[in-house]
Order: structure tokens, then C-alpha cells, then sequence
């Protein structure tokens, strides 16, 4: 086709290949799938405003059936600005329908189904993921080649008077060289090293002796988790998760307070190349790393009602999209201790939130009464009858412990301060 100047015959096989992909589905395209795009893509650019058109309207089918994976690919490509925008607004104006992939097409592809490369065989939950984006090479970036050995040092420099100048320009490269990563980060064995070793020297700045910078950490840290796959994530979260919710719940400055929660938002949701949603192993590592933070300061912190906040917030979604792999959560223990601690808070705003999440886990069955009566037996015999009020003796239902509170459930927390996560 590239050896064919005639309009005509671009813009009827651009027209071809849309009307393929509605009846075949694009998993159809196989291993003709990269230079498919690679050449619709440079359609994209013809003078000829049929054909132009004709491109669009190919972008724009492929993206509402392949979504994140396509977009990737179309945004790691070397393309014009103006270019970039005409097939921006073509995805945006098709957006990705997840149920693509369950469509029953018109027509059947005889050699996907003899390969085995079905719908049914692709990877569950995994947004776009109908064996056809497996078909298109997805970039990976090796963050520290990319960055240049030198940012470690720039990052954790302390000597000299302008010093922090440059622990803050390594970490805007930081921030700068991901937000044009279209893919993932490299996690194979010889960059996830040095990734651990540029996450440690940025978690030394969390607590930076210039407190402007320490939300740029935190932001930082967010974007490296939000572009990790989710073993490396949680791999991740181990290193840092206790710091985040550290300063998440006890630094004096809100703006840090909110960068903090908002990198482990980031921390705990997966890359819409992989799945997208929650991570639950990531959710299981920030559930451990906040009762290890949980101390009698942080009761005490101004920011533990938020923090609590956002893991109500995350429990409630997952149980709300029936997420049976919930139910096995594996850090039950930790998050009686979560809870029980923060009841004893002498501030009403934690206790509110604490009192949600006691809801949810009862409600869910995400924790057994009898770690909710471990945690209690280790308290004083005061603080445990002030807790009963709340967790009733063998406690097995959100009934038993609404029934016994002088006033329900319900009507406090429909008296919760309204909070939003940033």
C-alpha cells in the first residue's frame, strides 16, 4: 500500500480494516497488529482529509477496543505534536469499553481459535486483555539509564549551601522522566536493583531538612509506584509504605500529610497495563506497615483520621465489586490491631473513621471476632469496657455490635466529617 499514491486506495483499505475489527475483533489482527498501527498511525499525517478521516476513525475503533495497552503503544511512538493531538482526540471521543472483549463478533477468526488464543484465555480482569494486546511490543523503561547513575548522588547531596537545589532538581527529573513514560518500569533483575536503590535514597528525603522538598519526595515516590508492575509495587511498598504513613499520620504540615496519602494511592492501585484496581498484595503490605506506625503519638497525630479514611475508603470499594480474593486477606491480625487501637483515640474524628472500618471488616468478614478479642484481651480492663461498647464479647455480626452501641452505626457515621484523598 505504501508503493500506491492513489487516495482511493488508502482510504478503502483504512475503511477495510475498521470494518475487520468490528466484525473480527482486533485480536483478529495477531502478530500483523504492530504494523497494522505503525501504518495508521503515519495515515494519520496525509494531506487527503478522506483519508485523514478514515485513520481517525481506525485509532479510534482500535481504542475502544484494546484501551490502555493501545494508548501506551500510540504515545511511544515519535509523532508531531499536531499529530499526537489529532490521535489523542480520536481515543478521548472512543473511549475504551472494557466489555470489548466479551462482544460476540459476527464473524469467527479460524486461527485464533485453533491457537488457543481466545477470549477465554485471556488474563483475568485485565483491562484490554483479549490475547490481542499481546501483539504489540509496550515500551519499558529502565528509569536509572534514563536518569544517568549521577541522579543518586544528586538526590542524597547534603553538603554545601545550595545543596538542596540540587536534591530537588534530580527529584523534578525524577517526576519529569515518568510523566512521559508510556509504559511500565523495568523490573528485571539488574534495574528493579538499582530502582531499590534510587527509592531508598528518595525515602531519605521524606525527612529532609528542607520541608518544601519533603511533599516532592513523596510525589516522586508516587510516581514510581504508579508505573511498577504489581509484584515490584509491593516489593516496593515494603521500603516505603511505613514512612508514608509515618508522615501521612504525624507531620505537622498538611500539604506533606496529603502528598504522603496521595503516593500511596498511588502505591496500592495498579497500573491500568497491568489490570488496573486495587493491589491486594500492596493493600496487605500498607495494611502491615500502618499498625507498625500505629503508636500512642500517632493516636494523638492530626493526620491518623485521614489515613484511617483512606483505608476505609479502599476496603469499602473492593467489597462493593464483590472482590472474593478479599475475603483470604492476610494481614486479618494487623488490621484488628488497626482497629482496636484507633477506638481508644481521644480524638472523635479517628474514632469515627475507626468505627467505618470495623463496619466493613464485620460486615465482609475481612477480620475474625476472635482477633478482634486477641487485641482486646491485651488491653486494660478500663479500656476494655470502654471497647465493648463497640465489639460486643464473640462478636460475629454487624448486627450484634450496632445492637449494642447506645446509638447506631449508621447515624454516626452519616455524621463523619466529608474527607476527600488527593
Amino acid at each position: 500500500i505504501n508503493g500506491l499514491k492513489s487516495p482511493l486506495a488508502h482510504e478503502a483499505l483504512l475503511n477495510w480494516l475498521k470494518l475487520f475489527c468490528v466484525n473480527f475483533g482486533a485480536a483478529a489482527l495477531s502478530n500483523y497488529m504492530q504494523d497494522m498501527l505503525t501504518w495508521v498511525l503515519k495515515e494519520c499525517d496525509e494531506k487527503n482529509i478522506k483519508v485523514k478521516n478514515a485513520a481517525i476513525d481506525v485509532i479510534g475503533e482500535l481504542h475502544s477496543q484494546l484501551g490502555p495497552p493501545f494508548e501506551a503503544f500510540v504515545k511511544s511512538k515519535d509523532m508531531q505534536t499536531s499529530i499526537m493531538a489529532i490521535v489523542e482526540k480520536a481515543m478521548k471521543d472512543r473511549p475504551f469499553d472494557p466489555n470489548a472483549k466479551d462482544v460476540n463478533r459476527k464473524i469467527k477468526c479460524v486461527t485464533l481459535l485453533t491457537s488457543g488464543n481466545t477470549v477465554s484465555s485471556a488474563k483475568e480482569n485485565s483491562a484490554g486483555s483479549d490475547g490481542s494486546t499481546s501483539f504489540l511490543s509496550l515500551p519499558k523503561m529502565d528509569l536509572i539509564d534514563s536518569l544517568g547513575n549521577d541522579i543518586l548522588n544528586q538526590i542524597v547531596l547534603t553538603e554545601g549551601k545550595n545543596s538542596w537545589k540540587q536534591r530537588k532538581e534530580a527529584m523534578d527529573n525524577v517526576i519529569a522522566r515518568l510523566s512521559k513514560c508510556s509504559g511500565m518500569l523495568s523490573t528485571d533483575h539488574k534495574a528493579f536493583n538499582s530502582l531499590k536503590e534510587l527509592i531508598a535514597a528518595i525515602r531519605s528525603r521524606l525527612n529532609d531538612s528542607q520541608s518544601n522538598l519533603k511533599p516532592l519526595a513523596a510525589r516522586a515516590i508516587g510516581s514510581i509506584l504508579s508505573h511498577t508492575d504489581e509484584q515490584s509495587q509491593a516489593k516496593i511498598g515494603k521500603a516505603v509504605f511505613p514512612s508514608l504513613v509515618n508522615a501521612a499520620m504525624n507531620d505537622t504540615k498538611k500539604t506533606m500529610r496529603d502528598a504522603a496519602i496521595s503516593s500511596l494511592t498511588s502505591g496500592i492501585k495498579r497500573n491500568k497495563l497491568d489490570g488496573g484496581g486495587t493491589n491486594l498484595l500492596s493493600l496487605d503490605v500498607f495494611i502491615a506497615s500502618m499498625e507498625s506506625e500505629l503508636s500512642d503519638a500517632a493516636l494523638k497525630s492530626a493526620g491518623l483520621a485521614d489515613v484511617l479514611f483512606f483505608l476505609a475508603e479502599t476496603l469499602q470499594s473492593i467489597c462493593s465489586n464483590n472482590n472474593v480474593a478479599l475475603k483470604g486477606i492476610k494481614v486479618s491480625s494487623h488490621l484488628a490491631k488497626i482497629i482496636v487501637t484507633s477506638l481508644l483515640s481521644s480524638k472523635s474524628g479517628t474514632r469515627l473513621e475507626a468505627e467505618k472500618i470495623l463496619k466493613i471488616s464485620l460486615d465482609n468478614d475481612l477480620v475474625a471476632a476472635n482477633e478482634l478479642e486477641k487485641e482486646i484481651a491485651k488491653l486494660l480492663p478500663a479500656q476494655q469496657r470502654t471497647l465493648r461498647s463497640f465489639v460486643p464479647n464473640s462478636s460475629s455480626s454487624t448486627n450484634e455490635v450496632a445492637a449494642s452501641r447506645k446509638t447506631p452505626l449508621q447515624s454516626t457515621s452519616r455524621s463523619t466529617p466529608s474527607r476527600q484523598l488527593s
